[in-house]
């Protein structure tokens, strides 16, 4: 990306750069529970980054039902089964892609050592 890179921005840190950004789900309508959002950039074509979220993971969902989610027994499970879970979003299935950009967004400086300056999107999209 430096050699890419404006030659104002070759001897900085932190690139700033021209992405695409979209979102899908695992089906159509609002009662997905698996969304990603991908960061692509605009001269390469590469993926840059990418974010799943998961509004359910089986486990949990029979741990909530069997053990009584609000139980001292759910409560240990779920301590020893957190760092596996992939159950990592708790909001509307239509807000999935604004949640995940965010996300994105966030860590591209830190994770890529990018300033994503600019956004080409489709038009459906809740990102803007």
């Amino acid at each position: 990306m430096n050699e890419l890179a404006s030659p104002s921005d070759q001897n900085n840190e932190i690139i700033d750069i021209t992405v695409s950004y979209d979102g899908t789900w695992q089906k159509l309508g609002h009662t997905s529970c698996y969304g990603i959002g991908i960061v692509v950039d605009i001269l390469t074509g590469l993926v840059i980054d990418y974010e799943i979220l998961s509004k359910y993971f089986p486990e949990c969902t029979t741990a909530k039902r069997d053990l009584r989610e609000h139980s001292a027994d759910f409560s240990i499970w779920y301590k020893t089964h957190k760092p596996e879970c992939s159950e990592n979003y708790a909001g509307s299935s239509n807000a999935i892609e604004v949640k995940a950009a965010e996300i994105l967004w966030i860590r591209s400086v830190e994770n890529c050592g990018m300033q994503y300056m600019n956004v080409l999107s489709d038009g459906d999209s809740k990102t803007y």
